[in-house]
């Protein structure tokens, strides 16, 4: 299906994510955060997204803000964010817009140049996290479900060539979670999840998307 612009003016926002349903409505929502930190909740409604409202300042000294899915198992869309000292946080979602209490999830992930949730990436039915480091393998860290992690597990090496890498959620419709790269040539690249922590071979699916700023 050709494209539809949803938006306009969305340049004044360093990082744009969809967190999944994040107010409980049954609709997929994005948050996006300015360049003075704040960040701004876009409730979707299936076709386009009510006013914006604010649900944060202070954004800024984060260095990775993504949504994980629902990462403590309470049936409610959280969110991660990764400060400067490499400190992992848990934001837990409220289901009606707002957060809990956040919790200190993980350390020493200042060394990864990408990190992000590709959803329920080895099949047990929890939220997983995926991370990229500096030599360019990809890491699992499969979700306990409760909000903490078991062992990780390397899922892919020489990735350090993609400009950008998201969990797009299944893609393909087979049931499983995928994961999209960007090459330094605006390749679009599907990788479609085995639903088991593996993978499938990859497929082209684009080309040309070297022009935008953010994918997700």
């Amino acid at each position: 299906m050709p494209r539809a612009q949803i938006g306009y003016g969305w340049n004044i926002y360093n990082l744009v994510f969809s967190p999944g349903d994040f107010n409980g409505d049954g609709t997929a929502d994005l948050l996006a955060r300015d360049g003075a930190g704040n960040l701004w909740f876009y409730a979707g409604t299936g076709r386009g997204f009510l006013a914006r409202v604010q649900v944060g300042h202070g954004w800024q000294g984060f260095t990775a803000v993504f949504g994980p899915g629902d990462f403590n198992g309470d049936g409610n869309a959280d969110v991660m964010a990764r400060d400067g000292a490499g400190n992992l946080w848990l934001y837990p979602g409220s289901g009606t817009g707002g957060w809990f209490s956040r919790v200190q999830v993980g350390h020493g992930w200042q060394g990864f140049t990408a990190v992000f949730g590709p959803g329920d990436f080895n099949g047990d039915g929890n939220a997983d996290v995926m991370a990229r480091d500096g030599a360019g393998n990809l890491w699992l860290y499969p979700g306990s479900g409760t909000g903490g992690w078991f062992s990780r597990v390397q899922v892919g090496h020489g990735w350090q060539g993609f400009t950008a890498v998201f969990g797009p959620g299944d893609f393909n419709g087979d049931g499983n979670a995928d994961v999209m790269v960007r090459d330094g040539a605006g390749n679009l690249w599907l990788y479609p999840g085995s639903g088991t922590g593996g993978w499938f071979s990859r497929l082209q699916v684009g080309h040309g998307w070297q022009g935008f700023t953010i994918l997700f």
